[in-house]
């Protein structure tokens, strides 16, 4: 739910800026999973999907007012985030997963998300070979998306993770790990995660 309303608010934060002004690009960070529902990810890909739609909205009330609307659609990326994930004991994991370790690299992340954004593209999908292939699949094929989703090996593990941010509401910088992980109000939040083989 998080994933979902701390974006739809912060975007309602500044439209009235980029309608006065006509001009600007609001972007979104959903999922792959928000694209293609997997097992154990039921919550996490609706709440992606639902950023997904509310953008697409988005974009057709605001595109005559001068303002374009983009999601982007991360794949695994290779981050910290599971290492410093803290387990139930609320001690950091201290230990990555196989998905995220194997995942795009951060910094290649970034420079296609930016060559994109720069494009006017609106929507981004920046991901692994499989990630990409199956949101193609997704659009091409959705029934054989899903039998290729049931015959899957998922592996799952359960990480609590606990995230506190300080944003200046009036700050104009906003970076995509904010967008992504709005917890401004130091509310707790569960991701799972899921591994394919």
């Amino acid at each position: 739910i998080l994933d979902y309303f701390s974006q739809v608010f912060l975007t309602k934060t500044a439209l009235p800026s980029f309608l006065q002004q006509k001009s600007g690009r609001i972007v979104f960070v959903s999922s792959v999973a928000g694209l293609l529902g997997t097992q154990y990810r039921a919550s996490y890909s609706a709440a992606k999907a639902a950023i997904h739609l509310w953008a697409n909205s988005l974009r057709a009330e605001v595109a005559e007012q001068g303002v374009d609307v983009s999601v982007i659609f991360p794949g695994f990326v290779k981050t910290n985030v599971s290492i410093n994930a803290l387990n139930g004991e609320g001690k950091a994991q201290g230990y990555d997963n196989e998905a995220t370790a194997n995942g795009l690299e951060a910094d290649e992340f970034a420079k296609i998300t930016v060559n994109a954004l720069l494009k006017g593209e609106e929507y981004i999908v920046v991901g692994g070979r499989k990630e990409v292939l199956g949101t193609w699949v997704s659009r091409l094929s959705p029934s054989t998306l899903y039998k290729m989703i049931r015959k899957m090996k998922v592996k799952w593990f359960f990480d609590l993770t606990f995230i506190k941010l300080n944003i200046k509401w009036n700050d104009a910088y906003l970076n995509l790990s904010v967008m992504r992980y709005a917890t401004t109000l130091g509310i707790k939040f569960c991701t799972t995660f899921y591994q394919l083989e």
